[in-house]
């Protein structure tokens, strides 16, 4: 009875998904443990995904109606964005002008929606800039993220706009002065233990 109960609640859900198409073959989606991978066929019983580690899962499609999914694939483009910091003294019209260049040269990067600068914050040891792009999908936004990271060390260095990383000073107030013993004193000092440790 409890096994007749599950496969029919899968095959309604099976049909719920061939109706509604919350995903569709070739989707790319997130399962709500963070199982992620790309639909490879939908059945009347369950769902068949494939990992990035080309590892093949089924699911019982009653999870897909019962469970959060996140979808990744669109009909409009994906947008990402870098994160970098900068030292304090950067020119910020440099930064955001070498940002927009090295998003403009991306052959994954589209040119519409345009790529964009956010200052996002004067940070503890930097000045944050983020960039925004978009791309066609997730597999392109992945690759592109990788690509401007690059280019940004690359650009940086040429331009001399240092990266920034956390630095700490440290200031040391004492309230009494560090006591000073004569060296002379010190070396008679020394003198009579040794003295008394010979006899």
């Amino acid at each position: 009875g409890f096994g007749m109960q599950n496969i029919i609640g899968n095959f309604i859900s099976g049909i719920i998904l061939l109706f509604e198409r919350p995903m569709r073959v070739g989707d790319v989606i997130t399962l709500e443990d963070g199982t992620l991978g790309t639909v490879e066929k939908i059945s009347v019983r369950s769902t068949t995904i494939q990992t990035p580690d080309a590892i093949t899962i089924t699911v019982p499609n009653s999870k897909f109606v019962e469970s959060r999914i996140t979808n990744w694939t669109h009909k409009a483009p994906m947008r990402g964005f870098v994160r970098v910091g900068v030292a304090y003294g950067s020119d910020t019209n440099v930064v955001k002008k070498c940002l927009l260049e090295i998003a403009r040269q991306n052959s994954q990067v589209k040119t519409f929606p345009e790529p964009f600068v956010r200052f996002a914050e004067f940070g503890d040891s930097a000045l944050i800039f983020q960039l925004y792009y978009w791309a066609e999908d997730p597999g392109k936004r992945w690759f592109a993220q990788s690509e401007l990271n690059f280019a940004i060390d690359e650009v940086f260095r040429k331009n001399n706009i240092e990266i920034a990383f956390p630095q700490m000073d440290i200031h040391i107030r004492s309230t009494m002065p560090l006591p000073v013993q004569n060296t002379q004193e010190t070396i008679k000092q020394e003198e009579n233990q040794n003295k008394k440790d010979k006899n």
